[in-house]
C-alpha cells in the first residue's frame, strides 16, 4: 500500500505505525525480505516535518538495522556495488532533519538517535559524514541538545549518550568537541540525578568511557568523575556491563602513558606523578579496590572485568597501606582464581603475574596458597614459554617466593619447572633472550641448584629430555651422577630409551660407576647404536697411559669396526676442546651464587663493619677470566659487583696461587680430548667445577690443590699424545666372539692393528684366525690364542 500511494502522508503515517508495531513483535525477515526498509526510509525522507510518522519510521528502522546488514552480507556482491554501498548514506540524512525539525518532540528525538547509533554499528565509515566541516552532517550537536533540551527524559538521555558513545569511539575528532563543549560534565550530572537507574548509568558510563579515551582532563574533573564512577558501581553491583564500563573510566585515569602524552613536556613528569598519586589515594579512600575485588569474584567469567581489574589494582597496590587491605580482602586468592580461569589469555596472565609479584613481598602465605601458586606459575611458564614478559614476572614472583619460603622450590620441581627453566636457560645461550630476563634465569636457577636433592632431580629431568647443555651444567654444580631414585642408573637409562652420544659422553666424563657402565653397554649392544658403545668401551677399557684396550670379559658377542675405530687414536682429530655453552651457564650460576652468599653473609656477620672490611674480604677472592660468559651474557654490575665481570671465582692461598699460573693451567686444560685411563668415579674433567662450588661455600684451601692438581693432570695428558700415536695392546678375550673376519676389512683398524705387540683372543668360540691378522703378528696361528711374537 505504500507503494501503491507514494504521495498519501496519511496512508504513509498509518503505514508506519502499523510496521513499527510488527516489529516490535520480532518479525524482522519477514520485514527486511519484504523490503519495508526501503519504503520506510522513502517515507520519512519525504515527509520530515511529520512527527508521528518520523518517530514511527526512525523506531522501525532502528529495530531492523541488525537485519538488514546482516542479510545483504549474505549476498554476493560485486566490488563496484560494493564501493556504492559504502558511499550511501542509508537514512543518515534522515536521521539529522528528524533531530532538527522537531527538537521539541521527546519521540522522535529518542527514536532517530537509535537509528543512528544503530547505522553507525554497522555502517562504521559513516561516520565520516558527520562533522562540523562543510558537506558534512553536525549530528552530534543535535543529540548533545537533546540531552540538555530533554534532560528530564531518561530514554532521551539513554539513546543519545549511546549514540554519542559509539560515535566517539569511532572518530577521535568527535571526541575532542564532546570534550571541548564539556559534555562529560552534563553526564556526570545526569548521572547523579539518575544515580539508581541502570540505564542511564550504563549508557553514562559507556559514554563517559570513550570520551575520556586518549584524553586527560583536568585533576578536579577526573576526582569529580571517579567519585560519581565509585559510587555508579557501589549502587549496581550485580550487573557486568556497568562494572566493566565503570571499570575503564577509571582506568583511563590510571594510565601514564597516555596520560603523559597529553601533557606539558616541560613539568609532565612531575604533573602526571601528582596526578595519579591523588586519583590513587582518592580510589583508596573512596573504597573503589573493595569493589574492584567484589566485581573480580562476582564476573569471573568476564574477561573484560579481569583485564580491567587487574590493572587498576596493580596501580593502586602502590599506595601506602594498600597491599595490607588488599591481602587481608584475599586478594591473592582473587588473582589465583582468575589465573587458573584464564590458562590460554595472555593478557590475563601477564597482568595477573604482574600483580603477584607485589602481593607475596609479606610473610603470610599458607601452605595451600603456596601449592596452588607453584601449579600455577609452572603452568603458565610452560605454556607461554615464548612469551618474555610472562616469563620476566613468573620468575620474578618464584625468586620472591623463593626468599620467603625455600620449600617452594620443591613444590616447583614436582610441577615439573625445571622443564620450563631449561628451556629458557637454553634460549638465553642462543642470544635470544635480553640481558634483564637472563639475569632472572640464572638467579632463578642459581637458587633452586643450592638444593642437592633437586639438582639431582632435575639431572634426571634433563637426561630425560635429552638436554646436553642442562645436564652439563647441573654435573658442573655438583650433581651426582650416580645418584639414582629408579632401579636402574642414569647412564643405563639414557642408553637404554634413546640415541644421545653427547649426554652419554657428559655423564661417562662425570664419573658414572663402572658397574653401571657395563650395564648401559650391555643395552646398547642390544639396541645396535654404535656410536654410543664405542663411547662405552672407550670409557671401560682405554688405557692411554699404558696404551692399551682391554675388552676382555665383557662378553659383548661380536664385535664392530665402528666399535673399536673410536678407541685407537687418530692423528687427523683436532686436540683443541672447545668451551660448551653448559660449562658457561655453570661458570654463570655458580658467580649468582655467590653473590647470594656474599648477601647472606654480610646480613649474619658481625664482624664487616664498615666499607673498609667489606673490601678486605672481598680482597681474598681470585677471578678467572671466561671470556665466552661475556659473550654469551652481556652481564652489568647487578651480576657481580667485585672484580673481573667474566670469572671464575677461586679463593687465593697466600701468593703461593696466582692467578697467572691459574690461566697457564686453564690454557692447558683446553687443549687435551684424549681420555685419562681412570677408575669410573671421581676424578673426571668436570671435578674441579663441582670443587669450584665446595671452595664458593666454605673456602676451602684443600679445594684448591685439587683444583690445580686436576688442571695439571689434564696438562700431562695432553703431552702424551705425540708420544702415544698407536695402541700396544688388544684384549678381546672372554667375550664368546664366533667371529672377527669385520675389523679386518677396515683400513684404519688394520693401520693400528699392525703396530700391535699383544692381540689375546683366547676363551672365545671361534673357528679359525682371519689370515690377515696372521699377517700383521707375522705368523700363521690356528689355535685362538694369539701371544707375541
Amino acid at each position: 500500500m505504500m507503494k501503491v500511494f507514494p504521495h498519501s502522508e496519511p496512508v504513509q503515517e498509518v503505514s508506519c505505525c502499523l510496521l513499527n508495531k510488527l516489529t516490535l513483535g520480532n518479525f524482522y525477515n519477514i520485514l527486511v525480505l519484504n523490503d519495508v526498509h526501503g519504503v520506510i526510509v522513502q517515507a520519512v525522507e519525504k515527509y520530515p516535518a511529520n512527527a508521528k510518522l518520523q518517530a514511527a519510521g526512525l523506531s522501525c528502522l532502528a529495530l531492523l538495522t541488525e537485519t538488514i546488514f546482516l542479510n545483504r552480507d549474505l549476498e554476493e556482491k560485486k566490488e563496484e556495488e560494493e564501493k556504492e554501498e559504502e558511499e550511501q548514506l542509508y537514512w543518515l540524512e534522515a536521521c539529522y532533519k528528524a533531530l532538527r525539525c522537531h527538537r521539541k518532540n521527546v519521540d522522535v528525538q529518542e527514536a532517530a538517535c537509535w537509528a543512528l547509533n544503530n547505522l553507525l554499528m554497522y555502517q562504521q565509515c559513516l561516520h565520516e559524514k558527520i562533522g562540523d566541516e562543510e558537506k558534512k552532517f553536525p549530528a552530534h550537536r543535535e543529540m548533545m541538545l537533546a540531552m540538555l533540551v530533554h534532560s528530564n527524559s531518561k530514554e532521551v538521555f539513554q539513546a543519545a549518550a549511546n549514540a554519542l558513545a559509539t560515535l566517539s569511539e569511532q572518530d577521535v575528532g568527535i571526541r575532542k568537541i564532546l570534550l571541548a563543549k564539556g559534555i562529560h560534565m552534563n553526564v556526570l550530572e545526569i548521572m547523579k540525578k539518575y544515580s539508581i537507574s541502570p540505564e542511564v548509568a550504563g549508557s553514562a558510563c559507556k559514554l563517559l568511557n570513550h570520551t575520556f579515551e586518549g584524553s586527560c582532563p583536568p585533576l578536579d574533573i577526573m576526582t569529580v568523575a571517579v567519585s560519581r564512577v565509585v559510587n555508579i558501581m557501589r549502587r549496581h553491583k550485580k550487573l557486568s556491563s556497568i562494572q566493566l564500563e565503570a571499570l575503564r573510566i577509571i582506568l583511563h585515569f590510571m594510565n601514564p602513558r597516555e596520560m603523559k602524552e597529553q601533557l606539558n613536556s616541560s613539568s609532565g613528569d612531575a604533573d602526571l606523578a601528582l596526578t595519579l598519586k591523588v586519583i590513587k589515594n582518592q580510589c583508596l579512600l573512596e573504597g573503589a579496590h573493595t569493589l574492584v575485588l567484589d566485581a573480580l569474584n562476582r564476573f569471573i567469567g568476564n574477561p573484560g572485568i579481569q583485564k580491567c581489574g587487574f590493572q587498576i589494582l596493580s596501580s593502586v597496590v602502590e599506595c601506602s597501606g594498600a597491599l595490607e587491605m588488599l591481602l587481608q580482602q584475599g586478594m591473592t586468592d582473587t588473582v589465583l582464581h582468575s589465573l587458573q580461569m584464564y590458562p590460554d589469555d595472555q593478557e590475563i596472565q601477564c597482568l595477573g603475574l604482574s600483580l603477584l609479584g607485589s602481593l607475596i613481598t609479606r610473610k603470610n602465605l599458607c601452605i595451600a596458597t603456596i601449592h596452588v601458586l607453584a601449579t600455577v606459575l609452572v603452568s603458565t611458564l610452560r605454556r607461554f614459554k615464548d612469551n618474555v614478559e610472562i616469563q620476566m614476572h613468573g620468575f620474578r614472583t618464584i625468586i620472591t617466593v623463593l626468599d620467603l619460603s625455600p620449600c617452594f622450590a620443591k613444590l616447583l620441581i614436582q610441577e615439573s619447572f625445571d622443564t620450563a627453566i631449561f628451556y629458557q636457560m637454553s634460549m638465553c645461550f642462543s642470544e635470544q633472550r635480553d640481558q634483564q630476563f637472563q639475569s632472572l634465569c640464572c638467579k632463578c636457577f642459581a637458587k633452586i641448584a643450592d638444593n642437592d636433592d633437586l639438582k639431582n632431580l632435575m639431572l634426571e629431568k634433563a637426561c630425560a629430555e635429552y638436554n646436553a647443555i642442562m645436564s652439563e651444567c647441573l654435573l658442573l654444580l655438583g650433581a651426582d651422577v650416580n645418584k639414582k631414585k629408579k632401579t636402574n642408573a642414569l647412564i643405563y637409562q639414557v642408553c637404554e630409551k634413546g640415541s644421545n652420544p653427547e649426554l652419554v659422553e657428559l655423564l661417562l666424563n662425570s664419573g658414572a660407576r663402572e658397574q653401571d657402565v657395563r650395564s648401559a653397554l650391555t643395552a646398547s649392544i642390544k639396541k645396535g647404536d654404535s656410536q654410543i658403545i664405542s663411547l662405552l668401551l672407550k670409557k671401560l677399557s682405554l688405557d692411554v697411559a699404558n696404551s692399551s684396550i682391554c675388552l676382555g670379559g665383557f662378553c659383548i658377542g661380536r664385535v664392530e669396526p665402528s666399535w673399536l675405530s673410536p678407541l685407537f687414536p687418530d692423528k687427523r682429530a683436532s686436540f683443541r676442546k672447545q668451551t660448551r655453552a653448559g660449562s658457561v651457564l655453570a661458570r654463570l650460576v655458580l658467580r649468582y651464587q655467590r653473590k647470594s652468599s656474599y648477601e647472606d653473609q654480610s646480613k649474619s656477620s658481625s664482624i664487616v663493619n664498615n666499607e673498609e672490611d667489606a673490601l678486605e674480604k672481598y680482597d681474598d677472592w681470585a677471578f678467572l677470566p671466561d671470556p665466552l660468559v661475556d659473550n654469551v651474557f652481556h652481564l652489568n654490575d647487578d651480576v657481580d659487583s667485585e672484580g673481573s665481570e667474566s670469572s671464575f671465582i677461586t679463593k687465593k692461598k697466600s701468593s703461593s696461587v696466582a692467578v697467572a699460573d691459574l690461566h697457564k693451567d686453564t690454557a692447558s686444560q683446553t687443549c687435551s680430548s684424549i681420555p685419562q685411563r681412570h677408575s669410573v668415579g671421581p676424578g673426571s674433567q668436570y671435578e674441579p667445577l663441582r670443587d669450584q662450588q665446595r671452595k664458593i661455600m666454605y673456602s676451602s684451601d684443600k679445594g684448591i690443590s685439587k683444583f690445580r692438581s686436576s688442571l695439571k693432570r689434564s696438562d700431562s695428558c695432553s703431552s702424551l699424545v705425540p708420544d702415544k700415536e698407536y695402541i700396544k695392546s688388544l684384549d678381546l678375550s672372554s667375550n664368546e666372539l664366533e667371529n672377527i673376519d669385520s675389523i679386518c676389512h677396515c683400513s684404519f683398524l688394520m693401520t693400528h692393528l699392525e703396530h700391535l705387540e699383544k692381540l689375546e683372543l683366547h676363551q672365545n668360540a671361534l673357528s679359525r684366525i682371519p689370515e690377515q691378522l696372521c699377517e700383521v703378528s707375522g705368523h700363521d696361528y690356528a689355535d685362538s690364542d694369539i701371544l707375541p711374537p
